[in-house]
């Protein structure tokens, strides 16, 4: 006999609370505010960040304003890529809770259906499941 599946709804919707909690944070990071303390800003987006380092003819000052933007540049394109699999991860999660909710009015349907077979007609077929 094939083993059952159980969809735990309300913690599939937990996992996605804290998703979105992520989300919300990485989002808050990257405009430079403290995830921890919200009144307090720390500054701009990582994207754009810069330094003054002395000239342009300040070989040193000039590499390092170079790599302070490039690695704001890759830290903010990482907490992008972070928000980006959160989202799809959360909305994988509403896929398997609608497939699932579509099952079960289907297995409700087949189930009122068999009402019909035994001759009692008395299967009433619900209608299908909206998520």
């Amino acid at each position: 006999m094939a083993k059952t599946i159980k969809i735990d709804e309300s913690f599939i919707k937990d996992v996605q609370g804290v998703l979105n909690q992520l989300r919300a944070q990485i989002n808050q990071v990257k405009s430079g505010v403290n995830a921890g303390d919200t009144s307090h800003t720390h500054g701009g987006h990582f994207n754009s960040l810069t330094v003054a380092a002395g000239g342009d003819k300040f070989d040193a000052g000039t590499s390092l304003k170079n790599r302070i933007s490039s690695l704001g540049n890759a830290t903010d394109q990482k907490l992008t890529s972070f928000d980006q699999k959160f989202s799809n991860y959360s909305q994988g999660l509403d896929h398997i809770l609608a497939s699932s909710d579509a099952t079960e009015a289907a297995n409700k349907s087949y189930a009122a259906f068999e009402g019909y077979l035994n001759g009692s007609g008395t299967g009433a077929i619900p209608p299908p499941a909206t998520h």
